[in-house]
């Protein structure tokens, strides 16, 4: 029955469907208007007969979050002289199934049954979005039928291209996807990389933030559910409702400690908090909530976090706290992109290529706005420096009128403030890189000293050296002489550190209460080793004095010495050398200890 109906619909092609032409000339065709479409609910079996009202189309075919099943038909003509391998393309991968059927009069099938919900087969090409492969000889008419149903967005965007053309687009599209999706992955995992190292909150909430917006753009597009085969097709849909609730939970979150805002507004606060409760409601229910519902619930979500957010930094922006407005012009950008994809998506505007991808660039924009919010401190000192200028030329300017000798003098007083500032600026570079006890290089100063000497040691292949110290029974030196008498033990420590040291390609630092850290470049094992055993003898043989007090001092030393291979950190190296060091102390103290892999593992400095 179901095959004579088609059969019926096949024959009532010709007089009712549209015609369109494909030139030999024209290598992609986008087809909206004129096409012949009816919007039914009806068993899903059941095909519609030629008897239906048909209505025409007057642009792309877009009905919103509608689950009626939309009919389309038309007639491809191949006016050109040879033979032609079309693809038709529905820009929507997130369709939930489309078929589409082919034929004359006197024979008609079901060319191909795709969809994000359906398995991949032979039938349609492998790309993000759903590409079916028609063939046409010279001069023939091909009437086609589909039928697509859905629980997302309707929106059913089609064009006819040469398999040639469709191909080269298809892979530029890909670049364009992966381009940008990489840039956002990589930023946040720069954020997050910041995180670790400073562990500061916001650089983590934000790095999430962009790790789940990157997986729900990315589910959106098509691109997981195309080439992570069957079993995540079947869970498409889940996970981009998941990433998207866990991308809005950590915007808000973000916004939240990043603008201060639970201490400063905290009526503000409670209004991302509760949306952000509601985020996490919404996610327990994804596995229970039908999918089409949970897609409009995350979109009315998604712009409430957009008004939130916006609200939260307008109020900051009020209060004149500066950070506020490089992420507002973050949030502008990102609001602008998330709204023109969800009109296009819904059909509330014309979709087009800008729509197809206004969240990818909005959110790409954003993420690069609010990285350059990191630097705001740096370039606000900078305009205070600019202003300070700039107030200088206008006091110069208002003196023109007395005496050159108070113009000179004015030009010298600016001179010595300049100097001033930047002695001053010189002095707190200085201190935010010095042990202040010991004078030293401190932790942050050696971590930039070694991953340098990690990337110089790797591209000369020159060994790299590192011995980590600690001051032999310290702390009973402390309970003994009392603490002003250890902190004069632990300078002199590191003036005979650096006396023993050479002046250049070396760098002594403070690694916390006994322990120094050595790290020598381009330097051998039996350098290096020579180097830890005269620190040893400088600290053994003269002992220190202050305040009435004397004592000796011994020292256990971990020394490593490597050619780092790729991937090596500076934290593997501090490791290593902490594991001889703790084996030093295990041997009897005053030793230095050194892996077995090298010429000796332990030596007696006694």
């Amino acid at each position: 029955m179901k095959g004579f109906l088609l059969f019926l619909l096949v024959l009532a092609m010709p007089a009712l469907s549209s015609v369109i032409e494909v030139p030999a000339q024209v290598h992609s065709l986008r087809l909206a208007e004129g096409l012949q479409y009816l919007h039914v609910r009806r068993d899903s079996h059941t095909l519609p007969d030629a008897s239906e009202s048909w209505e025409v189309s007057g642009g792309t075919l877009a009905f919103g979050f509608d689950k009626t099943p939309l009919w389309v038909r038309f007639e491809l003509k191949n006016t050109a002289p040879q033979a032609r391998h079309l693809v038709l393309e529905i820009a929507n991968p997130l369709l939930d199934q489309v078929d589409v059927w082919t034929g004359t009069a006197e024979h008609s099938s079901l060319l191909a049954s795709a969809g994000d919900q359906r398995p991949l087969n032979g039938q349609t090409l492998l790309a993000p979005n759903i590409a079916i492969p028609l063939d046409l000889a010279a001069g023939e008419t091909l009437p086609v039928l589909l039928r697509v149903e859905t629980s997302g967005s309707l929106n059913v965007p089609l064009a006819i291209m040469d398999v040639s053309h469709y191909t080269g687009q298809t892979t530029a599209l890909i670049a364009f996807q992966v381009l940008l999706l990489g840039a956002l992955l990589g930023i946040g995992i720069y954020q997050f990389m910041v995180f670790l190292q400073l562990r500061e909150r916001g650089f983590l909430l934000y790095s999430l933030f962009i790790l789940f917006s990157t997986l729900t753009l990315a589910g959106l597009q098509g691109l997981p559910h195309t080439y992570f085969g069957s079993t995540y097709r079947l869970y498409a849909d889940t996970m981009i409702l998941v990433s998207y609730a866990l991308a809005l939970m950590s915007a808000l979150s973000f916004i939240l400690t990043a603008l201060s805002v639970r201490a400063s507004r905290p009526g503000y606060a409670m209004a991302a908090q509760g949306l952000t409760f509601a985020c996490a409601t919404a996610l327990c229910l994804i596995s229970v909530l039908d999918y089409g519902f949970m897609i409009r619930l995350m979109t009315v979500l998604s712009s409430s976090t957009v008004i939130v957010v916006i609200t939260i930094q307008v109020r900051r922006m009020l209060d004149h706290y500066e950070p506020a407005y490089y992420s507002g012009g973050a949030t502008i950008f990102a609001g602008i992109g998330v709204i023109l994809y969800i009109a296009g998506k819904s059909g509330w505007i014309e979709p087009s290529l800008l729509t197809h991808h206004a969240a990818d660039i909005g959110i790409l924009l954003m993420a690069v706005f609010y990285a350059l919010a990191l630097s705001q401190r740096i370039d606000r000192e900078q305009k205070l420096r600019i202003q300070a200028q700039r107030a200088t030329m206008n006091a110069q300017k208002q003196l023109l009128t007395t005496e050159k000798t108070l113009n000179k003098e004015l030009d010298n007083l600016v001179q010595e403030r300049t100097r001033d500032l930047e002695e001053a600026n010189d002095k707190l570079r200085h201190m935010s890189l010095t042990d202040p006890l010991t004078g030293l290089s401190n932790r942050r100063h050696l971590d930039q000293r070694l991953e340098n000497s990690l990337i110089q040691s790797r591209n000369t292949a020159t060994p790299l050296s590192l011995m980590i110290a600690d001051i032999d029974h310290f702390k009973q030196i402390n309970d003994t002489y009392g603490h002003p008498f250890g902190d004069a033990c632990l300078v002199e420590v590191a003036r005979r550190i650096q006396a023993e040291i050479p002046e250049t390609s070396s760098t002594a630092a403070r690694l916390g209460g006994e322990e120094f850290v050595i790290l020598l470049e381009d330097t051998p094992h039996e350098k290096a080793l020579l180097t830890a055993e005269a620190i040893a003898t400088a600290l053994r043989n003269t002992p220190v004095t202050s305040d009435g007090h004397e004592t000796r001092l011994t020292a256990s030393f971990g020394l490593i010495t490597t050619i780092p291979e790729s991937g090596t950190s500076g934290l593997d190296l501090i490791n290593r050398a902490d594991a001889l060091l703790y084996r030093a102390k295990q041997n009897g103290r005053d030793r230095i200890e050194t892996e077995p892999s090298q010429l000796e593992n332990s030596h007696s400095v006694n």
